[in-house]
């Protein structure tokens, strides 16, 4: 994944963004890599936001048509849903 600069994030649209603290934008969605790079660093955020970052996160993923499976025992497992994987028995 490359790094988003200053300058790229500067392109990115703010609905784009998991979260918006303090008038900083944190956790870009913009591509299905950075999607899942803000699954991966879900743990990461504050607890009282967790639940707005993971709606962004749902979000993308739909707006993105990514098929993808949460494994128990991760930060975001959680808030997954339907992106839960699934037990095989």
């Amino acid at each position: 994944m490359a790094k988003l600069t200053a300058n790229s994030k500067k392109h990115i649209k703010k609905s784009n963004f998991g979260l918006h603290i303090d008038g900083k934008d944190s956790y870009p969605l913009n591509d299905a890599t950075h999607v899942r790079s803000a699954i991966s660093m879900f743990g990461n955020a504050p607890a009282k936001y967790k639940a707005t970052l993971a709606r962004a996160i749902k979000r993308r993923l739909k707006q993105l048509n990514m098929d993808i499976s949460v494994s128990e025992g991760t930060a975001f497992y959680t808030y997954a849903g339907k992106y839960k994987s699934k037990k095989s028995k």
